[in-house]
């Protein structure tokens, strides 16, 4: 599970390294570096609110709040 979880996490970061921190992409919780991606992944593998972390990841950065 370790080696999944980091392997994603490593994935995350270049993927959504630039993601602007919001309600549920926090401080803690985000793809800025390997410990926070693992942290996020892991809290959206238990089922707290991956539909709304989702829903962050798919937003645009220019803050019009539309779907990519």
């Amino acid at each position: 599970m370790f080696l999944l979880l980091f392997i994603y996490a490593a994935l995350g970061i270049n993927v959504f390294g630039g993601l602007l921190l919001q309600e549920f992409v926090v401080e803690k919780a985000n793809f800025q570096s390997i410990g926070s991606a693992m942290l996020l992944l892991f809290r959206c593998s238990t089922g707290e609110d991956w539909n709304k972390v989702m829903y962050e990841v798919g937003l645009e950065n220019d803050g019009n709040n539309n779907c990519i």
